[in-house]
């Protein structure tokens, strides 16, 4: 008798393959190596349909997990950082870890006024 109800194993799967096929359109390029410090990280681009000028940065620093949203468009960096309490909180929930998640521009303009400069955002994420 056919059931519409998900046995949990199943229902893994297919949120898996969701979210797989998620990544592969989302994400343009997806480089791991090691950061400035020597510690590793994982880097990837969004797809501009997605989410244009983000590059993602995620790697371990002071014994949590560090998220960095660094965005080249204003607009994307506008639309992370209204979410970006609610992700951190989200996110050190899944992973079960502390978690440091920021949002920036690519490139902070050392020159251009402090007054005038895009604010930086950084929350934590307790687990």
């Amino acid at each position: 008798m056919p059931t519409s109800a998900q046995t949990p194993e199943r229902s893994s799967l297919s949120t898996a393959a969701a979210v797989s096929d998620w990544l592969q359109q989302a994400v343009t390029r997806l480089q791991v190596g090691e950061g400035s410090d020597g510690t590793r990280e994982v880097r990837f681009d969004i797809q501009p349909a997605v989410l244009p000028g983000v590059r993602v940065v995620l790697q371990e620093a002071n014994g949590r997990v560090q998220v960095d949203f660094i965005c080249s468009v204003d607009a994307s960096r506008h639309v992370l950082s209204e979410i970006a309490q609610r992700e951190a909180s989200e996110m050190a929930r899944r992973c079960r870890r502390d978690l440091l998640l920021r949002v920036h521009t690519e490139d902070e303009d050392s020159d251009l006024d402090p007054a005038l400069r895009p604010r930086a955002i950084e929350v934590l994420g307790i687990a």
